[in-house]
């Protein structure tokens, strides 16, 4: 028996997830949705980065996409090029609560 994939009629979710590996384990996700990809702010630390994909059936797999992703500071430059004032100010009138959420915790 052969089982055929259609992607016109499989509905497939994507949650991408990041684990604070030097911060007791913290679990957050990042994204949730139909897109393979997003972007995010993440603070300084160790983080592994890993995807569970979805299927219509409830079906799914694990994704390892980094077991240890590390971030570094940035420089001063870098920081007040970020201009974390006019970023939560555009998130906010977009309703992206999630990437308020990510600048905050990075910022502190």
């Amino acid at each position: 028996m052969t089982v055929a994939f259609d992607p016109i009629f499989t509905k497939i979710a994507y949650i991408l997830v990041v684990v604070q590996v030097d911060y007791n384990n913290k679990t957050t996700p990042l994204y949730t949705g139909p897109a393979p990809e997003t972007t995010a702010v993440l603070p300084m630390g160790q983080f592994h980065l890993y995807a569970k994909i979805t299927e219509e059936a409830g079906a799914y797999a694990l994704y390892d996409i980094n077991v240890r992703f590390p971030t570094v500071m940035p420089d001063e430059a870098q920081y007040y090029e970020f201009d974390v004032l006019s970023k939560v100010r555009y998130y906010e009138s977009t309703g992206n609560q999630q990437r308020i959420q990510q600048i905050l915790t990075a910022q502190v």
